[in-house]
């Protein structure tokens, strides 16, 4: 279908929606209407609401292709605008039961999406409960017609029911911790709970029912393979989502395992048990299932998987980090299960076993070691040769279908296995082993003897404490050998730590350490200090402690007796400890273990220091992580924010490529704080100030910022410097520009080329309609022209400058405010006639401008090329040929003619005779006609025929009377000879004698030429010309010295022959008629 131009969008959408209705076939049909959806859906989705009943009412189509056309667009719809779920649910009711399985086979599988939207939709509307109401009706209907259609005989719509399932499931339940998160990911948190059609318990409930129904449509015996490994994939990705539902899955995956329904070949057998091995090496490559490893690997042996397959799936999650941080979370979890079940084990739990007997997992282990130790094989083959009377004669047809080689028989893994089977067997039967009973016995002797100590022991402490004799003479100790001996018991009391393994009795370490720290001498503090840099990774937390014993002196929440008050001030010893550490981490650790040292003690110390913020200066030269630390600290550490946030903002300004572009990032985050937002301007206006200076300042010199040697003169790196953060801040907001044209204005040459060169960084992306850059136009600042002229020429790069840019540069240059190069940026969008005034200036400007001039003009070499051109290629060509101009601007107009020229793609052989044949009838002849002919022959030799008949046509126009076009034609004559001879035998004697005076080497050519005719041929030429071509009117004639041509030998020929003969039969050779210019 063609559709016109000038036809709105609406009269577009209507006019495809005529032709559908009556087009004749069904592909015609389905193209028209996928045109429309084009339309609706994509280029103009403001006309969906007018149209869409429209294009669904050809859901009653006798074409199931056009039916299930219906059914995508109204997918499409819904995905576009949420809102068209409302209109759209009761088309898709009635499409569900179509009787095309096609049709209810796409319904299915689109109703996954829509009814996602559809939920999104109704959780944030607000609309009457009624209305609500009717459509939550409607999507709960919608969903028990697909659900109902579970049993369905197409394998292709039951496999994409139990998709929707998987959809229905995964919306209407919470997220887990550790699961996998997409992006537009929806689940029961985003439903509100003030929402008054349904409740979430409800939902999540349903979702439980349908996860069962998905669990058992899988164990179906007459299920077939495709909806299979479609089941077994949606549960193992409900499981990746949804961690919660990870020990379910694994118990309906385990079943399955052992009951392949019998109705699949072997191969689908195969083929089942190999998608099954694929989706449990998933599971257990996933970080939420660190708890179920166990469960994992057991069903993987049990189908075949190898140990190498289960290793390397372990070792992936391993080198995930998000699966460490997960791994250590639950390890910690479990940990402190660990603890509170040791709590409840010093009294057995105990289980209950069929005859009676009570059996604890302890008694399970040690039956499990017992059977490891007597292993061998000798047992096993006693074992086997024992029960092989009890098998079957024939295998049985299931176990052949469901059994699965053990590659892994043999192995340790495999022998434990084998052996907690055996061991749970033999617990939950009568069977007597003697060796556990002595074991058990041991076991309660052990267990009374630890009675009987701690029964002494408490009477030890009952004990009453016996009185010190006061008699008792004290001992003087030297000073020197008792600070030695409180030295030696402080080392001891460090290195306690070693032993003490109860949480409490660690708590109450730390806490002596930390204040005999703060209270004892300098000797002490270095003591406890080296002890704690010595292996800081494991004593962390004691520094910590310090610190906040440090800190809370500090803050007077601990008062201190003079007495133990040393030399430096409470601020002081703070300061020193926290150094301390922080330097014991930069230097003495590795690099992985450095970076989370130094992350911890600045996360988690109390208060960071000036000497701090300065280490971590230094830090942030050699380390990136350390702007990440200063990055966290501006949003964790508020009071002194500002300080942080200044470290930060000096990086934006490094040398390093690395550290400067990790420090502008951060800060473009930072950046929409709009707490932070002055504070940011103000820094990256005052760096941007100092490009108003004649030199660099110092601050940008130096080995914090990279540039180890100071420059005297401002050069690209340094002026760079002063730009990296304004220009990233101007990305996002173009308010700032007024500013950079202001300093533009004041700053040096060199810096203003640096401007210029980096000015596409921040306006690549400005809008040419910007309120910011029109502001800019109206207040433009004396002196900031060609910055604002670059900033024109990124702006209209991309796309044709709109009417009101083009306006507003028009008015700026009709008041003589700027100068003619401010028109280039918008010149395609100026009328022909504005263009050609102001062609005059445009032509004197530099040769690469005039190039872009007329680049943007004709759209040459511009994604933004005008289909229709506001000038032409040949009104561009005769414009140059005919405007007045003075004498001494003839030069710029020939460089302009040759840039045109140059462009061989638009300027064709086709227009440059467009250009000539206009040309002529210009009266007088313009200046450069003949250079141009001249050229044109020179760039296209094609054009020889053309250019005959142009010289045929000055002779007409009597171009003798023109010096410089009668000069231009001699040489046009002799470029083209013989070609030209022709045209000049036209001539009249006095300008064939010109000719042949001004050209002497073309007599004796031409005389030639006029030998070569026949005497027939000559008698078409007139005597004069003759004359002088032979030479006659000079003193010797050249006729003499030449032998003429003899007639050839033919039939004589009567008067009454000769005047039926044709012209062209009479015509001399080289003779030119005026119908070969129709050839061009």
């Amino acid at each position: 279908m063609r559709v016109e131009r000038s036809q709105s969008p609406t009269e577009q959408v209507t006019s495809i929606l005529n032709e559908a209705a009556v087009a004749p076939d069904e592909n015609t049909k389905l193209d028209l209407l996928l045109k429309a959806k084009e339309v609706l859906v994509y280029q103009d989705p403001k006309l969906l609401p007018q149209f869409i009943n429209d294009v669904i009412a050809y859901q009653n189509d006798h074409s199931s292709t056009i039916r299930k056309f219906v059914v995508a667009f109204i997918e499409e719809c819904c995905n576009k605008e949420k809102s068209n779920v409302c209109v759209t649910l009761p088309n898709l009711l009635m499409l569900i039961k179509d009787r095309s399985l096609i049709v209810q086979k796409r319904v299915v599988q689109a109703a996954s999406n829509i009814y996602r939207a559809g939920l999104q939709w109704i959780s944030v509307i607000d609309l009457p409960s009624s209305d609500l109401s009717n459509v939550w009706q409607d999507l709960s209907s919608l969903k028990s017609n697909i659900i109902n259609m579970i049993d369905n005989d197409n394998e292709g719509i039951r496999t994409q029911v139990i998709k929707f399932m998987e959809t229905v499931i995964l919306v209407q339940t919470y997220k887990s911790e550790g699961g996998i998160d997409r992006e537009n990911d929806m689940s029961l948190e985003d439903i509100p709970l003030t929402l008054k059609v349904t409740r979430r318990r409800r939902l999540e409930d349903e979702a439980r029912v349908m996860f069962d129904l998905l669990s058992r449509f899988c164990h179906s015996s007459n299920v077939g393979c495709a909806n299979l490994m479609t089941c077994i994939g949606s549960l193992t990705l409900i499981a990746k989502f949804r961690v919660s539902f990870i020990g379910k899955v694994l118990i309906a995956l385990e079943t399955l395992t052992k009951n392949i329904p019998s109705s699949l070949t072997q191969s689908q057998s195969n083929s089942v048990q190999k998608n099954l091995k694929l989706q449990l090496l998933s599971l257990l490559r996933l970080p939420a299932s660190t708890e179920h490893q166990q469960t994992i690997g057991k069903l993987l042996l049990d189908i075949g998987a190898s140990n190498q397959e289960i290793m390397k799936a372990l070792q992936v999650l391993s080198k995930n980090e998000d699966g460490k941080k997960l791994l250590r979370s639950l390890k910690r979890k479990n940990d402190d299960v660990d603890d509170k079940k040791t709590d409840k084990d010093e009294i057995p739990e105990k289980k209950r076993c069929t005859d009676g007997t009570l059996v604890s997992d302890t008694n399970i282990n040690m039956v499990k070691s017992w059977v490891l130790e007597h292993f061998s094989s000798e047992s096993i083959t006693n074992l086997i040769m024992t029960f092989m009377p009890k098998l079957p004669s024939k295998m049985p047809s299931a176990f052949e279908t469901n059994y699965t080689p053990i590659s892994a028989a043999g192995t340790d893994c495999h022998k434990q296995y084998v052996a907690k089977l055996l061991a749970t067997l033999l617990c939950s039967s009568d069977v007597v082993i003697p060796d556990l009973k002595y074991i058990k016995q041991d076991d309660d002797e052990l267990v009374d003897g630890i009675k009987e100590e701690t029964l002494k022991m408490e009477e030890e402490d009952i004990l009453l404490a016996q009185p010190a004799e006061l008699n008792l003479k004290n001992c003087h100790i030297d000073p020197i050998e008792a600070e030695e001996l409180s030295l030696d018991a402080l080392l001891r009391i460090l290195e306690t730590s070693k032993i003490i393994k109860s949480k409490q009795l660690r708590e109450i370490h730390t806490k002596v350490i930390t204040k005999m720290a703060v209270i004892c001498s300098d000797d002490f503090r270095n003591t406890i200090l080296d002890w704690i840099c010595l292996n800081l990774t494991k004593h962390m937390n004691l520094g910590l402690s310090w610190l906040y014993e440090e800190y809370s002196v500090n803050q007077g929440f601990i008062k201190l007796p003079t007495a133990f008050r040393n030399s430096l001030s409470a601020e002081q010893n703070y300061n020193t400890v926290l150094c301390a550490l922080i330097r014991a981490a930069l230097n003495g650790l590795d690099s992985k273990e450095k970076e989370d040292a130094l992350t911890m003690l600045y996360f988690e110390s109390p208060f960071i220091t000036d000497d701090a913020v300065d280490i971590l200066k230094e830090i942030c030269s050699k380390h990136a992580f350390g702007l990440v630390i200063l990055n966290e600290l501006v949003s964790k550490r508020p009071p002194r924010q500002l300080v942080y946030l200044n470290a930060l903002l000096f990086y934006t300004s490094h040398k390093d490529e690395q550290l400067r572009e990790m420090a502008l990032n951060f800060i473009s985050k930072l950046y929409k704080n709009k707490d932070l937002k002055n504070i940011i301007e103000e820094y990256a206006t005052f760096y941007l100030g100092f490009l108003r200076l004649q030199i660099p300042p110092d601050v940008l010199f130096g080995h914090e910022t990279g540039r180890l040697v100071k420059s005297e003169l401002w050069d690209e790196d340094s002026t760079t410097a002063c730009l990296y953060l304004y220009f990233m801040l101007m990305t996002d907001n173009y308010e700032l520009i007024h500013e950079l044209a202001a300093v533009f204005t004041h700053a040096p040459g060199e810096v203003k080329r640096s401007i210029i060169k980096l000015l596409p960084q921040p306006i690549q992306n400005m809008s040419m309609n910007s309120p910011e850059l029109f502001r800019l136009l109206e207040d433009m600042p004396k002196g900031a022209e060609t910055m604002i002229t670059r900033v024109l020429h990124i702006v209209t790069e991309k796309e044709t400058p709109s009417i009101e840019l083009v306006s507003k540069v028009k008015k700026l240059y009709d008041n003589q405010i700027v100068e003619v190069r401010f028109l280039v940026p918008v010149i395609s969008g100026l009328d022909k006639k504005y263009i050609l005034n102001v062609l005059p200036q445009l032509i004197k400007l530099n040769p690469n401008v005039v190039k872009e001039v007329f680049n943007r003009i004709l759209g040459i070499n511009y994604t933004c090329s005008n289909a229709n051109p506001p000038v032409s290629p040949a009104e561009l060509l005769i414009a140059l040929h005919t405007m007045d101009s003075d004498p001494n601007d003839l030069k710029f107009i020939i460089k302009a003619t040759s840039l045109c020229f140059g462009e061989k793609t638009v300027f064709t052989q086709e227009i440059l005779a467009i250009v000539m044949q206009n040309l002529m009838d210009v009266n007088p002849l313009p200046t450069l006609l003949m250079r141009t002919v001249i050229q044109s022959l020179t760039t296209y030799p094609c054009l020889i025929g053309f250019i005959m008949n142009i010289l045929q046509r000055l002779i007409l126009k009597k171009v003798w009377h023109q010096k410089k076009q009668w000069e231009g034609f001699i040489k046009c004559c002799q470029k083209t000879k013989p070609n030209s001879f022709q045209v000049l035998l036209q001539l009249p004697p006095e300008q064939l004698e010109d000719v042949l005076y001004q050209c002497p080497e073309m007599r004796k050519s031409l005389l030639d030429h006029v030998l070569s005719f026949t005497e027939v041929q000559r008698s078409h030429i007139r005597q004069a010309i003759m004359d002088v071509v032979f030479g006659k009117r000079l003193d010797v004639p050249m006729y003499q010295n030449l032998k003429v041509k003899c007639e050839p030998k033919q039939e004589k020929q009567s008067p009454e022959k000769l005047s039926h003969l044709k012209e062209d039969e009479l015509r001399p050779p080289g003779d030119f008629d005026e119908d070969s210019m129709n050839e061009i």
